[in-house]
């Protein structure tokens, strides 16, 4: 272990870690972030990619790895992580595709969800107008209830999940999608 706390050091320690093959807890917590454990090599074999590679990858991610007993907890509690935020980091979203976002909202709550459009000059000169949205700067996404969904408990709150289509004929770019709560939270 090192002397100094912190992300950096618990990746360099993961890094030094001993051990060369990964655990199926510590496999499926991989999984479950997307981290591949398993790749083929050039010479067209498959190959497991080192438990301390796995280790360190998921303890730059933020995982707390060092322990058996926090690979465990960190499985336990990786599902709760997406229920802690009110919608998705971000999204890549294929042009002219369906898109449905998940919206977490305490049970009983009520909110509004709407997109900024990307104001980038060289985007909108590109544009066809051919969408009907145009780049007026904000569409309109609707207002969600915290009533039907999927239900959750999570660090003690009784949580709803809803989903909400995205319109098809947003024009390209990078926008911002944004969520405001009733009593005037917003994200």
């Amino acid at each position: 272990m090192s002397q100094t706390s912190g992300p950096r050091a618990r990746f360099l320690d993961a890094l030094r870690g001993t051990g060369t093959s990964a655990s199926i807890e510590l496999t499926e917590l991989a999984k479950k972030y997307g981290v591949t454990t398993e790749y083929i090599s050039w010479k067209g074999e498959p190959t497991r990619v080192s438990a301390n590679t796995v280790r360190a990858v998921l303890t730059a991610l933020g995982a707390e790895v060092d322990t058996p007993e926090q690979v465990e907890r960190s499985l336990e509690g990786f599902d709760d992580l997406s229920w802690r935020q009110l919608i998705p980091p971000s999204l890549v979203i294929r042009e002219g595709s369906e898109t449905w976002v998940p919206v977490t909202l305490p049970v009983g709550a009520t909110a509004r969800l709407w997109i900024e459009l990307d104001e980038d000059p060289l985007l909108q000169a590109a544009d066809q107008g051919d969408s009907g949205i145009g780049r007026v700067g904000r569409v309109e996404v609707g207002v969600l209830t915290g009533a039907d969904g999927d239900r959750r408990r999570v660090d003690g709150a009784e949580l709803v999940r809803v989903y909400r289509e995205l319109p098809r004929d947003l024009p390209l770019g990078w926008h911002k999608l944004r969520i405001q709560i009733e009593d005037g939270a917003a994200g």
